[in-house]
């Protein structure tokens, strides 16, 4: 929702309607603990905004960072090259 979008740093510099915009087209899934969003090498589809829980990068099988709270986002490289892939896979680590 338009709230989630309004806490994420890279948005912020996007007008109101452009937020409003943004929000409407969101997709908005839930996954369960454990479940990989994304694999390392996959074609990268869009950037992935945290509303609650946890998940954890991983790089060749090696845990790189952990996203923790509301507002944390990542595959944001594929806004820039529809061709991008991911540099790292992200598991959800549950609430």
């Amino acid at each position: 929702t338009r709230q989630y979008v309004e806490n994420v740093p890279c948005f912020k510099m996007l007008t109101s309607v452009q937020k409003d915009m943004l929000a409407q087209a969101a997709v908005y899934t839930e996954y369960a603990d454990g479940e990989i969003l994304f694999r390392q090498g996959d074609v990268g589809d869009g950037i992935y905004l945290l509303r609650s829980g946890e998940t954890v990068v991983l790089a060749n099988d090696i845990t790189v960072w952990r996203y923790t709270k509301a507002g944390d986002f990542f595959g944001e490289r594929a806004l820039l090259a529809s061709s991008e892939k991911r540099a790292a896979s992200v598991k959800s680590l549950g609430d």
